[in-house]
C-alpha cells in the first residue's frame, strides 16, 4: 500500500527510528497482515523495548492470530509501562476478549480441468 511505501522509504533515511517500525505495523495490522505486522513491531521492540505502543500492537496482532497466551504477555507489559487504564491496554485487552479473527481466504482462479492459471 501507499502508506507502507512512504513508511518504507522513512526507514531508508532513518532505519534507527522505533515509531516508523509501529507505524508499519499498524499499516500492516489494518490490512489483515498479521505476520508482517508482528515481525515490524518486533523490529521497533529491539530498538525500544518500553515502547507501549509497539507492544500493544504486537498484542492485538498476536491475539489476532490465536496467540492469546502471548497477547496476555504483551498486556501485562504495556499495563506496567502505562496503566490498565491507558488506550493502548483497553484496545489490546479489547482484541483478547474478542479473540482470533477468521482468516481471510483468498480465491485462487483455476481452468475448467482444475489446474491453477495463477
Amino acid at each position: 500500500s501507499g502508506a507502507i511505501d512512504a513508511f518504507e522509504a522513512a526507514l531508508a533515511i532513518d532505519p534507527a527510528y522505533a515509531a516508523i517500525y509501529v507505524d508499519l505495523g499498524h499499516a500492516a495490522r489494518a490490512q489483515g497482515l498479521y505476520g508482517k505486522a508482528i515481525h515490524f513491531y518486533r523490529e521497533a521492540l529491539e530498538r525500544s523495548p518500553d515502547d507501549y505502543a509497539a507492544l500493544a500492537g504486537e498484542g492485538e496482532a498476536l491475539a489476532a492470530k490465536g496467540a492469546l497466551d502471548g497477547a496476555r504477555e504483551n498486556l501485562a507489559r504495556v499495563q506496567e509501562l502505562c496503566g490498565a487504564g491507558c488506550g493502548e491496554a483497553q484496545e489490546l485487552a479489547a482484541a483478547i476478549a474478542r479473540g482470533p479473527l477468521p482468516r481471510v481466504v483468498t480465491a485462487e482462479v483455476t481452468s475448467e480441468n482444475g489446474v491453477s492459471v495463477n
